[in-house]
C-alpha cells in the first residue's frame, strides 16, 4: 500500500480544496447544489485522509533509510496526521450539519465547517509542501 501513497494523497488534496470551495460558495446560498456537493466532497476527503495516512505509514520505512531523510519524513508524517485530524473534524461537523439540516442553526454549523475546512486546507498545503521536499 505504501507504493500507492503518492497517488492516494492527491485525492485527499483535491477533495479537500474543492470541498472547501463548495462549502464557502454554499454560504452565499447559490447555486443550490453547492451545499450537498460540499458535504459529499468533504466527507470523501476525510475518508481519503485516513487512507493517505495509512499508505504513508506503510511507505515511510524505506524512505527514512535514505541518508538525511528522516527529519523530513517525520515532519511530513506529522503534517499528514494533522491533516487527517482536521479533516475528520470537518467531516464530523458536516455530519452534524446533515443532522441539523432542517434547523435554523444549520447555517452556523456550515460556517464552522467552512472555517475548519480552511484550517484543513492549510494542513494539506503544509503536508504537501513537506512531501514535495522528500521527492
Amino acid at each position: 500500500m505504501g507504493a500507492l501513497h503518492p497517488q492516494v494523497v492527491h485525492f485527499t488534496i483535491v477533495l479537500t480544496i474543492v470541498g472547501v470551495v463548495f462549502r464557502l460558495v454554499s454560504l452565499v446560498g447559490k447555486p443550490a447544489f453547492a451545499s450537498p456537493a460540499a458535504t459529499t466532497l468533504l466527507l470523501l476527503a476525510a475518508a481519503a485522509s485516513v487512507v493517505s495516512v495509512r499508505s504513508g505509514t506503510a511507505a515511510h520505512g524505506p524512505v527514512e533509510r535514505a541518508p538525511g531523510a528522516r527529519p523530513a519524513v517525520m515532519e511530513h508524517e506529522e503534517w499528514g496526521e494533522r491533516t487527517q485530524t482536521a479533516l475528520l473534524i470537518v467531516g464530523a461537523v458536516e455530519i452534524l450539519g446533515l443532522l441539523l439540516r432542517r434547523s435554523p442553526k444549520v447555517r452556523l454549523v456550515r460556517s464552522v465547517a467552512a472555517v475548519a475546512g480552511l484550517a484543513a486546507v492549510v494542513c494539506v498545503y503544509e503536508a504537501g509542501e513537506h512531501g514535495g521536499e522528500l521527492v
